[in-house]
This record gives structure tokens, sequence and C-alpha cells, in this order.
């Protein structure tokens, strides 16, 4: 049995968070990690952080503060295993290449950013194993997301993309599934990811 932290990526402006939210501590998500044989690290205190956009027009400062806010976190509650969707493994990376360890990391959709480049070979140190999830057009989340504000300015790098996140372990290739829905836990099932959460 792993104990698992759930990471969200960004949310619209205004969002509240439901049950239906694939992190959330009574989602189908959890039932189903449960159901598997896993258990979440503090379901009495899900981590959180502001899921506020950031890195497209900007700096990445709320993904920096949310990972030293990871950091502290994971210094309070024993995790064998993090799941993190879409920026939240940005949020994540950030965290562990200032030092946090896990020995489980599972990114879902993660936009690939240059700026992050760094971070992403520093996890890799910090990780026993490392399995990035993603799609392909399907997913324009991950397309859109992965554009840093300078590419805004420069059309002509509009056509960059990087899915694959190289310092991984592991890049495992989904085609034709949308970004939210990479997190269905009947996928998650049906195709026995649950099991990348045991141990390396």
């Amino acid at each position: 049995m792993a104990r698992v932290l759930l990471v969200a990526g960004t949310k619209p402006p205004g969002t509240v968070p439901t049950l239906a939210d694939w992190w959330h501590p009574a989602s189908a998500f959890v039932r189903a990690l449960q159901a598997a044989g896993h258990a979440l690290a503090s379901p009495d205190d899900p981590f959180s952080w502001t899921q506020d956009i950031d890195g497209l027009v900007g700096d990445d400062r709320e993904w920096q503060e949310a990972g030293k806010a990871l950091r502290w976190y994971l210094q309070s509650y024993p995790v064998d295993a993090i799941i993190a969707h879409s920026h939240g493994g940005n949020v994540v990376a950030l965290a562990l290449a200032g030092g946090a360890m896990v020995d489980v990391l599972i990114t879902v959709a993660t936009p690939v950013r240059p700026e992050l480049a760094e971070a992403y070979s520093r996890t890799r140190d910090r990780v026993g194993r490392w399995t990035h999830l993603r799609s392909d057009g399907a997913d324009r989340w991950q397309r859109w997301g992965s554009r840093t504000w300078a590419d805004w300015l420069r059309p002509w790098r509009w056509g960059r993309l990087e899915r694959d996140i190289a310092a991984a372990d592991c890049n495992v290739f989904v085609p034709g599934i949308a970004h939210g829905a990479l997190m269905d836990p009947r996928l998650w099932t049906d195709r026995g990811w649950w099991g990348w959460l045991g141990s390396r």
C-alpha cells in the first residue's frame, strides 16, 4: 500500500472545489485509488495551493510559492507517491528540485516548460521512479500550458511543443484522451496504472 499525495493543476479564476474534482478526498478517483489498495497520505489535510494560472504572461511565482509550501508539507506527512496533474506537476518538480524527496512520482499531462528544464533535471535525482503520462493533440491544454510569455510575442515559436519530460524514467503515450480525461479513475483501473504506485 502506498501513501499517495494528490496535487491538482491550475483552474479557472473563481472556480470552487467540488467532490467532482479528481483530487478531492471524496472523489471517484480517490475511491478507485483506495479500492486498488492505496491510501491518501493525509485525507484530513490534503495539500492545496492557489491553483492560479501562472507563467503565461509573467513569471512562475505562484508555482514557486506552491513548491515551497509543498516542501514544508512533505516534512509533515509521510508520502510514498505523488500523482500530479497538469501544472501541479510543475509545482511538484519545483518542490523536489528544492530538496524534497519521494519514492514514486506520476505526472499527468504536465505542460513541459523550457524555463523549468533545470528543475526537471534536479527532480530526477530526488525521485525513485518518475512516470509521465501524456496524450496527443486531443490534449490542447498541455500544448497551451507549455507556452511561455515570450512565446506569445514570437509567433514563429507557436509550433514549439514538448509533451514528454526528458528527465522522467518513462513517458507513457495515450492517444486521443483529453487533458482532464486522463484522470478518469476507470482509465486508471482498466489500464492498470494503479500498479505504478508500488515500490520501484
